[in-house]
């Protein structure tokens, strides 16, 4: 779980890197969502691998 965390963090900042156009200087606004919502993601299956390990170490 906390693989795929790590992966779509990485994925959402590549897609805020990408959603930029230089030339115009204006984003693409659908993929700043996409971007966010998989950054969002990732942070809360990171947060919860943590935390399942943390409990797991405190019971044994």
């Amino acid at each position: 779980m906390g693989k795929w965390g790590l992966f779509f963090l990485s994925i959402g900042c590549l897609m805020i890197i990408f959603a930029a156009d230089a030339k115009s200087g204006t984003y693409d606004f659908l993929s700043l969502v996409t971007a966010g919502f998989l950054i969002v993601l990732s942070i809360v299956m990171i947060r919860k691998e943590k935390q399942h390990k943390l409990s797991k170490d405190q019971v044994e």
